[in-house]
């Protein structure tokens, strides 16, 4: 009995240990995983200014670099086409829902047109296409 309480005090003793260990090992994940998250966003703070920079010196017409003279350009027609782009948004958003478009029209009169003598429909007209003179007798043989 003694050995059964002394390994269940070994199991539990494991357990705490490893929990421990774990929780810890989380604590530094999280600590590396803040310093480069820190680190990117000064990465990322750092290419903001580089852009503001290049686009200013693009904008002054004082960017010698062919290159980075392209992207400048580039950006400038992005930025022109988001900016059409929120106005069409724009215009869309402001449309106003036209209630007589959706409206019941005048209903169709379905009723057949009368037969006189001599005069057909233009479904029986078409009796006189050969093409169909040719098709009809083929289906009643």
């Amino acid at each position: 009995m003694s050995d059964f309480i002394e390994s269940a005090k070994n199991f539990l003793n494991t357990a705490v240990s490893r929990t421990s260990w774990e929780a810890q090992k989380q604590m530094r994940v999280r600590g590396k995983q803040g310093e480069i998250d820190k680190l990117l966003e000064q990465r990322q703070q750092l290419l903001n200014d580089l852009t503001v920079t290049a686009m200013n010196l693009y904008q002054q017409g004082a960017l010698t670099d062919s290159q980075l003279s392209r992207l400048c350009a580039s950006i400038i027609e992005l930025d022109h086409d988001v900016k059409r782009r929120e106005e069409q948004l724009d215009e869309v958003k402001r449309e106003i829902y036209p209630a007589d478009q959706y409206a019941p029209g005048q209903t169709t009169n379905y009723t057949p047109p009368l037969q006189t003598r001599g005069i057909q429909t233009p479904i029986h007209s078409l009796a006189r296409l050969p093409q169909l003179q040719v098709l009809r007798q083929t289906i009643s043989q």
